[in-house]
């Protein structure tokens, strides 16, 4: 009857909201060991149900209410359903505080997969969030080229779907990518408004604008100066 009772509680608590309040008072330790630890899991379980999947990074990695020494579970399992519920549910974005708690427990590729999977990640904050993953994380075991391309990869296809043609250029560069440096070239050339150094990243990375791209190039330099003229004379009357 008492597990019952428990798992009442949980669910009760997370339908009325006040499960972290729980927590932070400290309500939990009034219980029994065991109790404690099928109260935590319940609270777990029903906050993943309910995409609140912040609140369990902040359980299980950022100790609050001291769930993490509690929890019962598989706690690889647990990861995956972390970033499977931030994929699905998009109810709650990424905050800096989350990938902080992750990044100081060394959870490095639990922030990958959040981030990887999570809906409403732009590039901007993509880059952001890159910035606090430090460099070791990336040659750890070798692992730099995969963990890097996982990440660019990402990157090239947020600022194509932001119509960011320049960003995208830039990392399928990085990425080699051959193909889709041609399809990204070809949508800065037909913008029409490329400057100086995306001209002569083209002509270097994309045999096919090599022409193009350095008529744009020397057009814009021609342009330029006609441009400076124009101002200083403009200030010198």
């Amino acid at each position: 009857m008492q597990g019952v009772k428990e798992s009442r509680l949980g669910k009760a608590l997370i339908v009325l909201g006040l499960e972290d309040q729980f927590l932070l008072n400290g309500e939990l330790q009034r219980f029994p060991l065991v109790q404690r630890g099928a109260l935590a899991n319940e609270i777990i379980d029903e906050k993943l149900k309910l995409g609140k999947w912040r609140g369990v990074v902040n359980m299980i990695f950022g100790g609050f209410g001291k769930a993490d020494a509690l929890y019962e579970g598989n706690i690889e399992q647990l990861r995956e359903r972390i970033a499977s519920t931030a994929a699905i549910s998009g109810k709650e974005e990424i905050s800096a505080e989350t990938i902080t708690t992750l990044a100081k427990k060394g959870e490095y590729e639990l922030i990958l997969r959040i981030i990887e999977s999570h809906p409403k990640v732009s590039l901007k904050d993509l880059e952001s969030l890159r910035s606090k993953i430090p460099t070791a994380f990336f040659e750890e075991e070798n692992k730099w080229q995969q963990r890097t391309r996982r990440l660019d990869e990402l990157a090239a296809a947020k600022a194509m779907s932001e119509g960011n043609y320049y960003s995208a250029l830039h990392y399928f560069q990085e990425l080699k990518d051959t193909q889709r440096i041609q399809q990204a070239s070809d949508f800065v050339l037909k913008k029409g408004d490329i400057n100086y150094h995306v001209a002569e990243q083209i002509a270097l990375s994309d045999p096919r604008q090599k022409d193009s791209s350095t008529n744009f190039y020397y057009y814009g330099q021609k342009n330029m100066r006609q441009k400076n003229q124009e101002l200083l004379s403009i200030y010198l009357i």
